[in-house]
């Protein structure tokens, strides 16, 4: 049998067969699915008003709910960002068609105030006061 020739007990053997995994296999995300989607509705909001989102902006964003929770934010890199991508495709379409410099420099008081208004929503919601409901 199996588990005599290779050392190793009987039971993760048969739930590996019956395909009884008690957690997805790898690491898991550094953030939950609720917390990357909250990600994800900040930085759609900032390309509906058409804030200049290149690559260094979201991760910005990231390190800094990372460190309000608590987490270390060197880990939040290229690589962090690539596979964030690729987890929410919505974000990457929306990434390119925000990222235009002419309008980049438009901006104006009344986007300002947009921008500062939408803050004040979230910070309205207690988004920004609580970590642990992001």
């Amino acid at each position: 049998m199996a588990a005599e020739k290779y050392d190793v007990p009987q039971r993760p053997l048969y739930n590996k067969a019956k395909r009884k995994h008690p957690k997805k296999a790898g690491r898991p995300n550094t953030f939950s699915l609720e917390e990357e989607t909250e990600i994800c509705e900040i930085l759609i909001r900032c390309s509906k008003i058409e804030v200049p989102l290149g690559k260094r902006t979201p991760i910005k964003i990231v390190k800094a709910v990372a460190l309000a929770k608590g987490m270390n934010g060197a880990k939040f890199a290229d690589r962090w960002h690539r596979n964030f991508l690729r987890r929410n495709r919505e974000i990457s379409l929306r990434m390119l068609s925000a990222l235009n410099f002419k309008k980049s420099r438009e901006w104006t008081a009344a986007r300002y105030e947009e921008w500062i208004s939408l803050l004040q929503k979230l910070k309205d919601d207690a988004f920004l006061d609580n970590p642990d409901g992001i």
